[in-house]
């Protein structure tokens, strides 16, 4: 952190409570890059201008900088999937009818995870520094087709399983 102390040249000067000083002379520009902004905490923070014998304070807010993420759900096929619930860190958005969401996050390491109604959930880690587009596909559940009277039934594997099992107990139970 640089501190100009004070001179005979130097007559202008900005100062903020948690001990930093800058000082610039009669030629001088004060230059908000000449402060180290991240080197602050986000908060607010009083400040005092002065020329000469003039002083003026304010306040000066710094906010956590925010990153949007887009996040883009497809399937197996690359069809985007409206609907999808997306959570990312303490965050859930539903995907648009394009398959996408997007999010304003601060910079950090997240989990996102990704269901869909008839979908396989999915999850990825991330790590966003910067504004940045990531895509996600959804697994199709294994299906059985059966022909049925009203045409064809189409039952997930598990459901198929299920029903089965239930068959069985009940036939067993008959003997």
């Amino acid at each position: 952190m640089t501190t100009r102390a004070p001179s005979e040249d130097r007559r202008a000067f900005l100062s903020l409570p948690t001990g930093h000083s800058w000082w610039y002379g009669e030629n001088e520009t004060a230059e908000l890059s000449d402060i180290a902004l991240e080197e602050f905490d986000p908060g607010e923070y009083e400040y005092t201008i002065g020329l000469d014998d003039d002083e003026a304070q304010g306040t000066l807010s710094i906010v956590e900088a925010l990153f949007e993420l887009t996040v883009t759900v497809t399937d197996e096929d690359g069809a985007p999937i409206p609907d999808a619930t997306i959570d990312v860190g303490d965050e859930t958005v539903t995907s648009d009818d394009n398959g996408t969401a997007v999010f304003d996050l601060p910079e950090g390491a997240y989990s996102l995870e990704t269901a869909a109604e008839s979908y396989h959930e999915g999850q990825k880690s991330l790590t966003v520094d910067g504004d940045e587009s990531v895509s996600i596909s959804l697994e199709y559940p294994a299906v059985a087709v059966f022909p049925n009277w009203t045409g064809n039934c189409v039952c997930t594997l598990e459901f198929v399983e299920v029903m089965l099992r239930l068959s069985f107990e009940s036939l067993y139970c008959l003997f």
